[in-house]
């Protein structure tokens, strides 16, 4: 029989391993969500090998590769090859199945491995992962689906290694599979019973470095529960945006593996701000007792303990996180959102029915499909200008992310809370205004339709000061002509702003795509002394956090904030979407690049925003003029201020030196100011 396998002794070892369980596993017999039973290691008649794919059902990862899953199972069909979806896990049930298995569109045999014999006879630990079973139990292909998930976990926007087809396509072709392994990065697996035996095979546990010693037995109730009720349950619990809930012994003792290995490696808690960075509020970082703990109990059997000895479940606020909200909005409609698919930008405007002019304090977001939402901008429009290009289209919302005419009020992610302002802040959003949320979405496997909730709380009055964002350099990099060539490891952009007035730092934070490696934002003061604000030494695509410091920073007149953003265009970068690296431009979609810090501060007064406004649009038209010389785009107001391109360096490059300086720019920051256009840029930028 021809099975498209390697010849004997050519298989990897762990495919010979997984190859002789299959064998003697062949008679093993699993249910579906109907109770029917199936032989999954016995292909029907004609058919040349079996396609597994074994996932989790609240597998973020498994759920976005899922319409792939769909199409494999289509494609293998067509070349003889039968497809089986296997629920790994053991609590499942299987209403849950099949309810699963109808929202994400499987139109194939689902299995319920409730003893994860499948998953254990092939050796497959995480999901989503697949292994092709030849006719005569040969394991010939084990690993990922394809390269959507890079080593670090971010999902690419598109894949570009596909391993499970070329497995499929060399099975239907008779010849061996060129990469019969491969890693599968995910979700773990539980781990199969009996529980022992297992231990040889773990890697060593995690030293501890502050001192403190393991208890002898490490129990969930006594030892276990508290940790994740402090650090994890505020994300992981029902109707919260962790994908699933770690509030019971049950709910953790299923994850106690990946849990040990994703704190063990500093995944999670999410927290990306390094050791330099200042001490700030909500530190969701584990003490190195913390992780040793969490690691101790997976190795140890996950034992549940005394339940006397559990805390009390911690408890969260109904409904809104803030209390009943001054105004509740909703989305006229929602918005629906492909199963897969590029990144999607779209601006929705609610109008807030302001009769006078407001101060808030709070906006709470609630979206309805919060699994594909990456993050949300929020502005308010003044103008009405953003109500009038929704009404010019017949979807909800408009396509995009122009934020010209409005006024940004703040950006909110899953797992962000609130966006809430000190006591002594608060935003004005003025009469007849209307609230207008730019929304980045990323299918997640499964089509929604998506309609966020907003709550705004009002202030008692008018805030004794102001506040504003600094962002350097300015919108997101845009104006720098960033371009990162194909294989560059560390292209390295440097941007500087002086200080015009007197400040206090209250609140920072970064944004890039997937090329983004690290950044920093360093103050230096009038007298020398260097002031970290923000250090991110290992930037995630995934986890745009805002760090508020635990007091605030003050910054006198004449600092000069230093920010530097590194990207890694190159191969060795795992994130990266393009296989091989192609030259990157700036760009709004994830597969393009931007890069920008943001520092929010307080100022005594409106005079102290004004000047500080002045200095920021000054910046602005500094980077406008540069791009003018350099022929890069610009909007048409600003080429009808700034004609000429390279011709106006000639022009006005008196001393000769290749560039406009500060007093060679003045009349063409005259001229840009009567466009407005610097002062729009800074308003409607974080």
């Amino acid at each position: 029989m021809t099975t498209g396998v390697p010849a004997a002794g050519l298989a990897p070892p762990e495919l010979e391993a997984a190859t002789a369980r299959v064998r003697a596993a062949a008679e093993v017999r699993i249910p579906d969500p109907q109770g029917l039973l199936h032989r999954p290691f016995q292909p029907a008649d004609g058919q040349k090998a079996v396609l597994f794919f074994f996932i989790l059902h609240d597998c973020p990862k498994a759920n976005a590769l899922a319409p792939e899953m769909s199409r494999l199972a289509a494609f293998g069909a067509e070349r003889g090859v039968g497809t089986y979806v296997v629920y790994a896990e053991p609590d499942l049930e299987a209403a849950a199945a099949a309810v699963h298995a109808r929202e994400y569109g499987f139109q194939f045999p689902v299995l319920l491995d409730a003893g994860l014999h499948l998953s254990t006879a092939v050796g497959a630990t995480a999901t989503p992962e697949a292994a092709v079973v030849a006719a005569d139990g040969t394991v010939v292909y084990r690993g990922a689906v394809n390269d959507r998930i890079t080593e670090s976990g971010v999902m690419r926007p598109e894949a570009r290694v596909h391993h499970v087809r070329d497995a499929i396509e060399a099975v239907a072709a008779g010849r061996p599979v060129e990469v019969p392994v491969t890693a599968a990065i995910g979700c773990h697996i539980p781990k199969p019973p009996p529980w022992h035996g297992f231990e040889s095979l773990l890697p060593p546990p995690p030293p501890t470095d502050d001192g403190l010693p393991l208890p002898e037995k490490i129990t969930f109730n006594e030892h276990i529960a508290p940790v994740l009720h402090r650090r994890c349950v505020a994300c992981h619990r029902p109707g919260e945006v962790g994908p699933f809930s770690l509030l019971t012994f049950a709910d953790a003792q299923k994850r106690a593996r990946q849990i040990a290995e994703v704190t063990a490696s500093r995944e999670m808690p999410p927290w990306h701000a390094g050791d330099t960075t200042p001490p700030m509020l909500w530190d969701r970082r584990l003490s190195a007792q913390e992780v040793s703990l969490l690691d101790q109990w997976h190795r140890s059997g996950a034992a549940e303990g005394d339940p006397a000895q559990a805390p009390a479940a911690p408890t969260f606020p109904v409904g809104w996180r803030l209390g009943p909200p001054d105004l509740e909005l909703v989305m006229p409609e929602p918005f629906a959102v492909p199963a897969e698919g590029r990144d999607i930008y779209r601006t929705f405007v609610l109008p807030l029915g302001l009769e006078d002019d407001a101060w808030v304090r709070a906006v709470e977001l609630r979206p309805s499909a919060a699994t594909v939402v990456h993050h949300i901008l929020v502005f308010i429009d003044p103008t009405g200008r953003a109500a009038a290009k929704d009404a010019r289209t017949p979807e909800p919302g408009y396509p995009g992310a122009d934020t010209r005419d409005l006024r940004f009020v703040a950006a909110w992610a899953p797992g962000g809370g609130a966006l809430t302002l000190p006591s002594d802040l608060a935003w004005s959003f003025p009469k007849g205004s209307n609230l207008v949320l730019q929304t980045h979405f990323h299918p997640s496997g499964k089509a929604e339709a998506e309609a966020t909730r907003v709550a705004i709380h009002r202030a008692d009055g008018p805030p004794p000061h102001r506040h504003r964002i600094i962002q350097v350099p300015p919108m997101f990099s845009m104006l720098e002509g960033l371009e990162i060539p194909a294989g560059e490891k560390a292209h390295t952009l440097r941007d500087s702003f002086v200080l015009p007035v007197d400040v206090d730092a209250f609140r920072v934070g970064a944004h890039a795509h997937f090329l983004g490696r690290r950044m920093s934002l360093t103050a230096t003061l009038p007298d020398g002394t260097r002031q970290p604000l923000l250090e991110v030494p290992k930037w995630d695509f995934a986890w745009q956090d805002q760090y508020a410091y635990r007091q605030r920073i003050h910054l006198p007149a004449g600092t000069r904030l230093d920010a530097e953003v590194v990207w890694d265009n190159s191969a060795d970068n795992p994130d990266n979407p393009a296989r091989p690296p192609v030259t990157v431009r700036w760009g709004e979609q994830s597969q393009e690049e931007m890069g920008s810090l943001m520092l929010a501060v307080v100022l005594p007064d409106d005079a102290a925003l004004e000047t500080l406004n002045g200095a920021l649009a000054e910046h602005i038209a500094d980077k406008l003029i540069v791009a003018a010389t350099q022929n890069r785009s610009l909007d048409d107001d600003m080429r009808r201020a700034l004609p000429g391109g390279p011709e106006l360096l000639k022009r006005h490059d008196r001393n000769g030196d290749g560039m406009l300086d500060h007093e060679e720019r003045r009349p063409f920051r005259a001229l840009l100011q009567l466009t407005g256009a610097p002062r729009r840029i800074l308003d409607s930028s974080p």
